[in-house]
């Protein structure tokens, strides 16, 4: 069985304008062989792309779609695959991205596809750049965070390397991300200033994957570094299930800014401008890159391979799921405690209760950090970071559950 990827565009979104100085940048990027992963036979299908490439608002390079997705194999009339069509033909998506700086190119990526027989796999990248400067990629423009993360979003599928993870019986979120990393550094050796004898030469990304396998009626999840993975049971309490591995390496360089800032009298903001602040981020950088005592980050070295790396859970029924929530840290920004985060995620109830409506969640993220320039309410290094949010929905009675799931959903830290 092979899942069928068909993109409901809701009427919102007809007759959008594209956002003429970005995707006239991708398209002519396109265009360089360096940049062949962003051709439109290889996007064409990425309902991604077109969070890109299109904007809901004259002045706002923001855009919150909705899709659904589901199976047109024959149902051979058995209880059981009548069953699985049912649960795969009322899955949906939805998905919503917003990039942290006016004009820049978005350095988050999302991945959708079919992952073999009855499975899908669905990824959020977050890029993050070299520390030091990378001559292929500056001459256009390009940070090394966009290209590693956008090269894996729709460049990996094309692989024979992905061709051999889709005709496994089984693959599991660790193989998946080792056979992405190890494919990253046969892609990311070509580029004229990647050196992999200099880990601050090398872009990299964090990322949260989930494999479905409908046949099984089982999911898995594997993280490195900082994105987020959460689910949402049908009795509604939500469970962060990935861990921040790189939390401790934030801490240390917001614990520098906030003493800079008490010593010099000035904002945090100010403060994060600081030469000392680059030098450890360079040191933070050298020191926990997929180092043992480290952070992984997925960025072809090797050395993610060092165990406790990568993170991995499995389930082993998709009964009583309602939501998967996957996400960058960005999304996250103004919402550092469980309680808030719980806000949040009630939050996306609410907004899906109004069924394709205009609202915009990563649009409510850059208003909260709008309403703070020095970086008092909510401290970080840089006034907005990219923000995307991928929801994939396993309900298939969405307006009876939320209804009856209220303000009432719990909300909990997974050990």
């Amino acid at each position: 069985m092979v899942i069928q990827f068909d993109y409901m565009i809701t009427p919102e979104r007809m007759g959008l304008e594209p956002t003429i100085n970005l995707s006239d940048k991708l398209e002519k990027l396109s265009e360089n062989p360096l940049f062949w992963f962003l051709k439109k036979d290889v996007v064409k299908d990425s309902p991604f792309w077109s969070l890109l490439t299109h904007r809901l608002h004259e002045a706002q390079d923001s855009v919150n779609s909705h899709y659904v997705f589901y199976s047109n194999q024959h149902d051979d009339g058995s209880e059981e695959e009548h069953e699985r069509q049912s649960i795969i033909k009322k899955l949906g998506l939805l998905i919503e991205t917003r990039g942290g700086k006016e004009g820049k190119l978005n350095e988050d990526a999302i991945l959708i596809e079919n992952l073999g027989d009855g499975r899908a796999v669905f990824a959020v990248f977050d890029g993050a750049s070299s520390q030091a400067p990378i001559k292929a990629l500056e001459e256009h423009g390009v940070s090394g965070a966009f290209y590693v993360s956008h090269l894996a979003a729709f460049g990996f599928s094309t692989s024979e390397e992905y061709k051999e993870l889709c005709d496994k019986e089984d693959v599991s979120p660790r193989e998946f991300i080792l056979t992405l990393n190890s494919w990253l550094y046969d892609q990311m050796n070509k580029i004229d200033g990647v050196n992999y004898d200099d880990v601050l030469t090398i872009p990299g990304m964090a990322a949260t994957i989930v494999i479905v396998d409908f046949n099984k009626q089982s999911y898995s999840i594997g993280s490195v570094a900082d994105t987020v993975g959460i689910d949402h049971s049908t009795s509604g309490g939500w469970e962060i299930i990935t861990d921040n591995l790189n939390e401790r390496f934030d801490e240390e360089t917001m614990n520098l800014v906030k003493e800079i800032a008490r010593r010099k009298g000035i904002s945090i903001r100010e403060a994060a401008g600081y030469p000392e602040v680059k030098d450890q981020l360079a040191a933070s950088f050298r020191k926990k890159i997929n180092t043992p005592d480290g952070c992984g980050i997925l960025n072809g070295m090797p050395d993610l391979e060092h165990s406790g790396l990568i993170e991995e859970h499995f389930f082993n029924s998709l009964s009583g799921l309602h939501q998967l929530v996957l996400c960058s840290d960005g999304a996250l920004t103004p919402f550092s405690s469980d309680s808030e985060i719980s806000e949040f995620l009630l939050k996306i109830k609410k907004f899906k209760e109004k069924h394709w409506g205009d609202d915009s969640m990563m649009g409510e993220v850059k208003d909260l950090l709008d309403s703070d320039p020095d970086f008092a309410l909510f401290e970080r290094l840089k006034h907005a970071d990219d923000a995307t949010l991928l929801v994939i929905e396993f309900s298939s009675l969405l307006g009876i559950a939320f209804e009856r799931l209220a303000l009432g959903g719990s909300f909990y830290r997974g050990e």
